[in-house]
């Protein structure tokens, strides 16, 4: 803690400094401190500390005015320290390490860059049939998206000497901080709880830890889905940046059409074409459904748009799985190119009805 300490005099420099004032002052004394350049020295390690927390302040604006203003209420060198700074501010500790730019022997580092990033959601399109509509499907598609970089196994650095131990948290991945009786921890702000940072980043990935591919993947599609829907496959979009979350895979179904079935919630219509003598003196007919053919009674004296319904023979439901049914409509149709024993049949059969 920087107890009642000034952070332009830490960086050596005027309360007027301008942005670039600042960036040179605080590069100077964080290559001169830095706790590879020093080891083992407790005195370098907490002057970099120092450095690094004057420097994220002041070269933000935002917070370097904030900062202003708390030296105007309470004074430097007055009983205060960065936690008055932190009831004062709307960033204080939470942000206390972003923005540290450490140049040092070729090294670039930001912690901004190199912080773990959730991977983006991917969406893909398909289609599918009524019939895979009824049973589900096992659908392999091509996917492009980002994968860990198996270079540097998603740490975004260098596997030898790529990386260090972060010199602000000594590796734990978290910060306590202490306030009278008050204990805080909080993520390290330096490595973002990775415990080490990035020196040297991986040539392949270039320091994100993932790289592009594109292969074929296999997603379950369960029965009863509805056209325009969208399937959430957790975990299957792309990788996050150094071994950030990876995002989700979001599949959008549509259903094709289908040449002889339409689909109405969970049941099925079709319209079958049936002889005039089948509807005049019924019949036993093979009906087709999606299930494969199914038998049923045609009544004697079915009419053209009389409709049978076939239960059991429709759509699963997605959520209970219990099937729709089919609804057959019947379309008699009108005998053609007749020969002369057939019409002279007819004749007699309209002379029979018209006797009646």
């Amino acid at each position: 803690m920087i107890d009642g300490r000034d952070f332009y005099q830490i960086l050596g420099i005027n309360h007027d400094a301008t942005e670039t004032d600042i960036k040179k002052a605080y590069r100077k004394l964080a290559i001169k401190f830095h706790p590879d350049k020093n080891p083992g020295s407790k005195e370098s390690e907490d002057k970099f500390k120092e450095i690094a927390s004057a420097y994220e302040i002041l070269s933000d604006g935002k917070k370097r005015q904030e900062y202003n203003d708390t030296i105007f209420r309470h004074g430097v060198g007055n009983d205060w320290d960065l936690f008055d700074f932190y009831e004062s501010s709307s960033s204080g500790f939470r942000n206390i390490f972003d923005g540290i730019v450490n140049d040092f022997e070729g090294y670039h580092y930001s912690p901004h860059v190199h912080a773990q990033k959730k991977g983006s959601d991917i969406r893909i399109r398909t289609e599918i049939t009524l019939t895979d509509v009824a049973f589900g499907k096992e659908s392999v598609i091509e996917v492009e998206r980002f994968d860990t970089c198996h270079s540097c196994n998603g740490t975004g650095a260098e596997l030898k000497q790529g990386k260090s131990i972060c010199p602000i948290c000594k590796g734990i991945g978290s910060i306590v901080y202490h306030h009278g009786f008050f204990k805080v921890e909080r993520t390290c702000r330096c490595c973002f709880g990775e415990g080490y940072i990035v020196l040297r980043e991986c040539g392949k990935c270039n320091g994100t830890g993932r790289t592009k591919i594109i292969r074929n993947e296999s997603f379950k599609i369960p029965p009863g889905v509805e056209t325009n829907t969208w399937l959430r496959f957790t975990g299957n979009g792309n990788s996050g940046i150094r071994k950030g979350k990876s995002g989700d895979l979001l599949l959008h179904i549509r259903i094709t059409d289908h040449e002889l079935f339409q689909r109405e919630g969970n049941d099925i219509k079709c319209e079958i074409p049936i002889s005039f003598t089948q509807a005049a003196l019924g019949d036993d007919f093979e009906v087709p459904t999606l299930y494969g053919k199914t038998k049923v009674s045609i009544p004697h004296g079915t009419q053209s748009g009389n409709i049978i319904e076939i239960k059991g023979k429709g759509l699963p439901d997605k959520n209970t799985k219990k099937k729709g049914n089919q609804f057959v409509k019947f379309k008699v149709l009108t005998p053609v190119n007749l020969t002369a024993k057939e019409k002279e049949l007819l004749r007699e059969l309209h002379k029979l009805q018209a006797s009646k």
